[in-house]
């Protein structure tokens, strides 16, 4: 009798792992693999990967590329001296924020494509931090960090705190570049971040809240206000304005700074975008020995999205520092973005009327 019991437990044991396993394991992925259907006859043709990060639709054979490792972030100088940067423009999204004294910095974020040079590698400043750890603990590639005596300008002090993933603190340096003047000189290849990072234990990857997509042809906003040209102002000083143009056949907008056309040198393309977010944030000075600023990038204020050649007023919010910023417009619906790169630009709050658009 007691071995009939035993026998029917552990049955009932067995089954409920399948379908554990099924649903947190088979089914979580599953999910993660979407169908291309031909709607004229119903029948499969082909399967893709959504990338999380841009949307943009991944042949399935490639799906580990998006699905099974981490982002990967670099901190890049925009100084006039950086430029041009090196393969930004193979990013799935770009951060753009003043750094100091007005001076921006790029934050781009790769996953599905491995450049074999990125950079200026530049330190990086403390609410970067806030933005990373949004990205299902993605790992970040700097040389260097704010340190300030107080905690929130920090970002050694925070890198520790937050169990950020530093592959400089890991030990990972660049290489230098001899035909450029230091410290705009060192660059760093996709692929050797992701083995360093391999060897500090940080394979795989935290699922992160995603963003909503769409195909170009949606036209979801064509009730919003045209918008062809953007002009972002960051403090006051003209080298670092960032311009955009829509080009309306190929649904991109290309970028300037500085008034001059921002080209990649690794392949000579300007860079693009398919969706441009400007995000308004208090900015304050701490009171500390270099002055370093904050950006209050959890909570919540003011955003405005550029996509399909129209200008959609919007809010975001982020809830807390682990948790993904979240953008919606003025009826509170999620923003449904295009496939395709999404550039971020930061602007201070209180320079809202320095966002200017035609």
């Amino acid at each position: 009798m007691n071995s009939r019991i035993i026998i029917v437990v552990f049955t009932i044991l067995l089954v409920a792992g399948v379908i554990a396993a099924f649903v947190f394991g088979f089914g979580r992925k599953k999910d993660l693999v979407k169908p291309v259907l031909d709607e004229g006859e119903g029948v499969k043709k082909e399967e893709f990967a959504e990338n999380p990060l841009n949307g943009v639709k991944v042949p399935i054979e490639n799906a580990p590329k998006v699905l099974e490792r981490r982002p990967l972030v670099v901190m890049m100088g925009n100084n006039t001296d950086a430029r041009p940067q090196s393969n930004v423009s193979m990013a799935d999204m770009v951060y753009e924020v003043v750094a100091e004294g007005g001076i921006t910095r790029f934050m781009p974020v790769f996953l599905y494509n491995e450049p074999e040079k990125i950079g200026p590698v530049r330190s990086i400043r403390s609410y970067f931090l806030y933005w990373i750890l949004e990205l299902g603990d993605a790992m970040v590639m700097h040389d260097g960090w704010s340190s300030s005596v107080i905690l929130e300008a920090s970002a050694i002090d925070l890198i520790d705190k937050y169990s950020v993933r530093s592959l400089f603190r890991g030990g990972l340096y660049g290489y230098r570049d001899p035909g450029r003047l230091a410290p705009d000189n060192e660059y760093i290849s996709a692929k050797v971040a992701r083995e360093h990072g391999s060897k500090l234990g940080w394979d795989g990857t935290r699922e992160f809240e995603r963003w909503r997509f769409k195909e170009d042809s949606e036209k979801v906003y064509e009730s919003e206000p045209l918008a062809s040209e953007l002009n972002i102002v960051f403090w006051a000083y003209g080298d670092y304005d960032s311009a955009w143009a829509y080009n309306a056949d190929k649904n991109l907008y290309f970028k300037s700074t500085g008034g001059v056309e921002h080209f990649d040198p690794e392949g000579n393309v300007q860079l693009s975008a398919k969706n441009v977010i400007v995000q308004f944030a208090k900015e304050t000075a701490v009171n500390d020995e270099k002055h370093h600023l904050l950006y209050q990038n959890v909570g919540s204020g003011k955003s405005i999205i550029f996509l399909d050649g129209r200008k959609v007023d919007s809010t975001w919010v982020k809830r807390d520092l682990r948790e993904r910023t979240m953008f919606y417009d003025l009826s509170g619906n999620e923003i449904r973005f295009n496939r395709g790169v999404i550039w971020i630009s930061v602007v201070p709050d209180r320079n809202e009327d320095q966002v200017t658009y035609k």
